[in-house]
């Protein structure tokens, strides 16, 4: 990690294992990935110990709750599929699974806000995991209509911390609060990097 000036930890197809935060882990919370937990997890505390910058986003998310000690729970099943934040059933294509359907709520006055300039916006959500018990040190950037945790920043990180339950990175080129996103994620991982490189050449 002294070699990098930011860290992205994206989605993916698993679970965080419910063993990591205390619950069983039945064949409902899959699939599981323990090698993934077993990095990301690691990675995500070593990055905020250090101020690196870090964008989480799907399972990044997830992660970075069981990290800092919060739990996750399924959705339930039998919600209509414009109201369930997982994958659409009715989906054929990526950019159908991906598609921007889900009102975000953004808290005003917090990080979030101050990248998208906005307090109503529309994201696209895949994952059905979502946060339960909210980790200590937490600070709820967004939430959806039902209430659910969409984006969270960590509150004593000493720099860029920010995770979503949404994938800014699959629309970027054309939508604009995932680009501002990323632009903002990209500022830090910049400013890090100039604050970072006087050092490494003193110790070269």
């Amino acid at each position: 990690m002294d070699s990098i000036h930011g860290l992205m930890v994206p989605g993916g197809l698993t679970n965080v294992n419910p063993t990591l935060y205390g619950q069983a882990p039945t064949e409902a919370k899959g699939p599981f990935d323990r090698y993934r937990d077993a990095t990301s997890l690691a990675l995500i505390q070593g990055a905020l110990r250090r101020g690196l910058p870090i964008l989480m986003t799907c399972r990044g998310l997830q992660e970075l709750n069981v990290a800092l000690g919060g739990t996750l729970r399924r959705e339930r099943d039998d919600l209509p599929e414009d109201q369930k934040h997982g994958t659409p059933a009715s989906a054929k294509t990526e950019d159908e699974r991906f598609r921007i359907r889900h009102q975000l709520n953004v808290v005003p006055g917090g990080q979030l806000a101050a990248i998208l300039h906005a307090d109503r916006v529309r994201v696209n959500s895949l994952h059905s995991q979502v946060i339960d018990r909210m980790a200590p040190g937490l600070v709820v950037e967004a939430t959806a209509d039902d209430g659910t945790v969409e984006a969270a920043t960590v509150s004593e990180s000493e720099g860029f911390a920010l995770g979503m339950i949404f994938h800014p990175e699959y629309w970027a080129e054309r939508d604009a609060p995932s680009l501002a996103i990323l632009k903002a994620f990209g500022k830090a991982v910049h400013d890090y990097a100039s604050r970072k490189r006087p050092m490494e050449l003193a110790h070269a």
